[in-house]
């Protein structure tokens, strides 16, 4: 007998087959197999409008289930309602305790520095390191981020400042309140006009960049963090760190002579200049920084990174803070100002500030300067939410976070604040405490806003070369990162 049929039309596996079939595009596959509606074909907008009009429809029958479905969507824009219900109150309030006081008494010093680092008056670093933070408490989705002021946040707004409200002309507002007392009245409550004028360019700065933020929140662009590597961010931020490690150097040394330049080559324009008036150095100044660089280093890298001091306290000494009490205590007693000369912070408002609307008369100007402040504020403050979720098992929702920066953006434009984004080192203090929620945030608020009601006069003494000694230093790890790529890539 011959070969069953099963054997016979069972096809050798190792001879090539031929597969005769048409070609088709999507409209003919469609039609072929009844996946298209009756009817001609549809142009490419009219299949567009089919399948939003469709998809649209499935997410409204989804949503159809009453009470949950508005519990779940309102948990999605603020996640304190799903979280703080259920928070440990015996297992985590007190290391959230010791970390809210700990970075709260770090805001104040760096809200202040960081202010005049933008241009503005010390009082709105407070301001932005209130109520931004607040809203990010509410609505912010890592819980180690400490949202506030920022160096490189900072130095950006800067630009936009000085080029909407510049210093050119109003030098002697500036250092010489007494000249002129007519036009010094204090006609916008505690402030000058050229003050009032550069917190208003600064407030709208906050709030197109909070709209930006806001709009790609709601369209769902938080996926772009996939194109913004560690290089990429590291690269950013160290590269700006040295601009405003040298836009400090008037401040620390005291030189006259020393002007803002922009565009091209600033920094080679900026170093050039700045030794050609090193003969202007102000000694007392200089002194004064010397001084303040000298306990700063010596407590944070001396004593904060030694080991057996780490074991020994809980919490990290607050630098910043010992420095700002002795710089004000020292200026307060010697008078500093009138002794020696030095630029000291002068007016602190007492009290949170009044409801304001910014200059919105700038606002097509600067679309593209808050742009780039919306994308690095989102990618600086995700990154590092993204480090610390994957470091205690959790996740970040990056479109959350642009949300909850442009509400805190936008809500603290009407309060003096200019833009705001998460701190590096604030963030990692925040972490090393042991931080566990965002209740943290909520008790840094509360310190600052009792230093915002009560404490201005106390830091009206205050040199202003201890504030710029403060950014340097402060700087000094976004630097470093270039010399740790190195190592790594060798």
């Amino acid at each position: 007998m011959g070969d069953s049929p099963s054997k016979q039309c069972t096809p050798k596996l190792d001879q090539p087959q031929r597969i005769l079939r048409p070609i088709l595009n999507q409209p003919n596959f469609d039609e072929a197999y009844g996946l298209c509606d009756p009817g001609p074909p549809l142009t490419p907008w009219q299949e567009i409008t089919r399948i939003g009009r469709k998809h649209l429809s499935r997410k409204v029958s989804n949503n159809r289930c009453g009470q949950k479905c508005a519990y779940s969507y309102a948990t999605s824009w603020f996640p304190v309602l799903e979280w703080a219900p259920k928070y440990d109150f015996r297992k985590l309030v007190i290391p959230d305790l010791v970390a809210g006081i700990t970075v709260g008494v770090m805001n104040i010093p760096q809200g202040i520095a960081y202010a005049l680092l933008a241009g503005l008056p010390p009082v709105c670093g407070l301001y932005t390191s209130f109520i931004p933070t607040l809203f990010y408490f509410v609505m912010g989705t890592s819980r180690q981020c400490s949202l506030g002021t920022f160096a490189v946040v900072s130095m950006m707004t800067s630009k936009i400042v000085m080029t909407y409200a510049p210093f050119e002309g109003d030098v002697g507002l500036e250092r010489n309140v007494t000249t002129n007392s007519s036009r010094e009245t204090l006609m916008y409550g505690s402030f000058t006009e050229t003050e009032y004028r550069r917190i208003q360019v600064g407030a709208m700065a906050a709030l197109m960049t909070g709209l930006w933020q806001l709009l790609f929140g709601i369209l769902g662009f938080g996926a772009l963090t996939v194109y913004l590597s560690d290089q990429l961010v590291q690269g950013f931020t160290c590269s700006a760190a040295f601009h405003v490690f040298s836009s400090q150097l008037s401040n620390v040394f005291g030189v006259k002579g020393l002007p803002e330049y922009h565009g091209m080559f600033k920094i080679c324009r900026t170093y050039y200049r700045f030794f050609q008036v090193t003969h202007t150095a102000h000694i007392p100044t200089m002194l004064i920084s010397l001084t303040t660089v000298t306990l700063l280093i010596c407590i944070k890298y001396g004593l904060n990174g030694n080991r057996t001091v780490k074991s020994l306290l809980r919490v990290p000494i607050p630098a910043e803070l010992i420095v700002v009490i002795i710089g004000s205590f020292a200026s307060y007693w010697c008078n500093f100002e009138e002794t020696y000369q030095v630029d000291i912070v002068k007016k602190v408002p007492v009290g949170m500030p009044p409801v304001t609307v910014p200059d919105l008369s700038i606002a097509s100007s600067i679309l593209g300067d808050t742009f780039a402040l919306a994308i690095v504020t989102f990618a600086i403050t995700v990154t590092l939410g993204m480090v610390f979720a994957a470091k205690h098992n959790y996740s970040v929702s990056p479109n959350q976070e642009f949300r909850a920066l442009g509400v805190g953006n936008i809500i603290g434009s009407f309060f003096q604040c200019f833009p705001s984004g998460a701190s590096l080192a604030r963030s990692a203090v925040q972490d090393d405490t042991g931080g566990r929620t965002q209740m943290v945030s909520l008790i840094q608020c509360m310190i600052v806003l009792v230093v915002i009601l009560t404490a201005g006069p106390l830091l009206e003494p205050l040199p202003k070369p201890v504030l710029g000694s403060i950014v340097m230093v402060a700087l000094f790890h976004l630097l470093g990162q270039s010399r740790r790529e190195l190592c790594v890539a060798v």
